[in-house]
């Protein structure tokens, strides 16, 4: 079934079978393939119908001397003898893009517009091209709150590049010897505490540090928070959300549940702190925080034994 992990596999090895004894058999001038997308460059007198009855499946053809395969229009010019590629849009394609106030990093709101820029000037032959698909492009991204100023600075930047240069292909450095000398972090994004990449890196820095994590780095790497997408399509599982928090028991005179707050949430000085599990008074391995009403001051501690700990603060 379309969706499936191993749709594609299959359509390629099906396909595969097929177009082995079809190249060897009619050897047209070109043929590419990408995965059920294929691209077939022959003589004018070629039986386009030699193609529908030879793999013997229901495909959509679209012949002559423009069409389009993939995102790419692509023309032959009889005058220069070679082919002159340009961009195809979708008629359903809706240009939603990722509004500039969604919960992602800034560096996100700058990749994106860079990305379809060079795509872009990847696909198009001529400059003129390049100049109508990215100015529509500039102007979808407007409506999605992008500046266009930025935008357009952008756009200039990328047509001065050489097409063939993009297209080429380029080799991934091989990191893998560098992993010995780095320490990865991954933290869920969210725009309210962008600072807080800033704050660990300072603090993992200032640090005194043994002598096996001295030419240590971090690197700190963001996550996206899940979305629909990864629900509905990735089988994306959420986090639980359900509220915790201290349950007291059933004792009445017990003197730590006396005292406790059954908030799941804790406000200091305007700073919201979720309680992350469920507790009571015999919790053990604990970290714990006392929270004076008066002078509106805290202190965090830790134990082992919470309900000996705090009878300990009580007496004090």
């Amino acid at each position: 079934a379309m969706g499936t992990i191993c749709a594609p596999s299959i359509a390629n090895i099906f396909l595969y079978c097929l177009e082995l004894k079809f190249l060897n058999i009619h050897k047209p001038l070109f043929y590419s393939r990408y995965i059920d997308d294929i691209f077939i460059v022959t003589r004018k007198d070629f039986n386009i119908n030699i193609i529908k009855n030879y793999f013997n499946i229901n495909l959509n053809i679209n012949e002559g001397e423009s069409c389009q395969f993939l995102d790419l229009n692509i023309k032959y010019c009889n005058i220069l003898n070679k082919f002159i590629f340009s961009l195809y849009i979708k008629p359903t394609n809706t240009f939603s893009y990722l509004l500039t106030n969604s919960n992602h990093p800034n560096f996100i709101f700058k990749n994106i517009p860079k990305s379809l820029f060079i795509r872009i000037r990847r696909s198009c032959t001529y400059y003129n091209d390049y100049f109508y698909f990215s100015s529509l492009l500039i102007k979808n991204l407007v409506k999605r709150n992008y500046n266009f100023t930025f935008l357009s600075k952008i756009r200039n930047s990328i047509g001065k590049l050489n097409q063939l240069d993009l297209l080429s292909y380029k080799n991934k450095k091989d990191l893998k010897n560098n992993y010995n000398e780095k320490i990865f972090l991954k933290l869920p994004y969210e725009s309210k505490i962008e600072n807080i990449k800033e704050i660990i890196q300072k603090s993992f820095n200032n640090i005194s540090k043994p002598h096996a994590l001295k030419n240590i780095k971090l690197n700190i790497i963001f996550q996206k928070q899940p979305s629909l997408g990864n629900l509905f399509i990735n089988n994306f599982k959420l986090e639980d959300v359900s509220k915790k928090y201290y349950k007291k028991c059933n004792d009445a005179n017990c003197k730590i549940c006396k005292y406790s707050l059954n908030y799941y949430f804790l406000n200091l000085n305007n700073f919201l702190l979720p309680i992350l599990n469920n507790s009571n008074c015999k919790t053990l391995n604990a970290i714990y925080i006392l929270i004076c009403t008066k002078c509106n001051e805290y202190y965090i501690g830790q134990t082992n034994n919470f309900k000996k700990r705090l009878t300990s603060h009580l007496y004090d």
